[in-house]
């Protein structure tokens, strides 16, 4: 479960959408101001060989029972079968764990039909 802590790290994201959205995110969050990923939070890349337990153990709390996320976005395929973005907010400074989902083979079901279930199509800013 790769976490992106640098800017430079995202040529390494091995899947393209995922690859294409978080590249896009640092150049939105962080047009103007120093990235910091103690000050604003990092992005986490589920892998098909990453639990469910795993995940949670990661950022720190359930997401198949308790949805306390934030943002909850389906981004369709541009390069791939596509992904989910769901981001926890866990701080009133606005620290971020921004965690994404590849739709694809070996992503846990459970997590996938959450998502599915749970999810809004992504408004596309670009």
């Amino acid at each position: 479960m790769p976490k992106i802590t640098d800017p430079a790290q995202v040529s390494s994201i091995a899947d393209p959408d995922i690859r294409y959205w978080i590249a896009l995110r640092f150049s939105q969050l962080f047009p103007d101001v120093a990235y910091d990923p103690d000050k604003h939070g990092y992005f986490l890349v589920v892998e098909a060989s990453d639990t469910v337990a795993e995940l949670e153990a990661e950022i720190g709390f359930p997401i198949l029972d308790d949805f306390s996320y934030d943002i909850l976005e389906v981004h369709d395929g541009q390069f791939g079968a596509g992904c989910y973005e769901m981001v926890f907010i866990t701080n009133d400074d606005g620290y971020f764990v921004s965690v994404w989902i590849p739709k694809i083979e070996g992503i846990d079901r459970s997590l996938l039909a959450m998502l599915a279930e749970n999810a809004s199509p992504a408004v596309e800013l670009m």
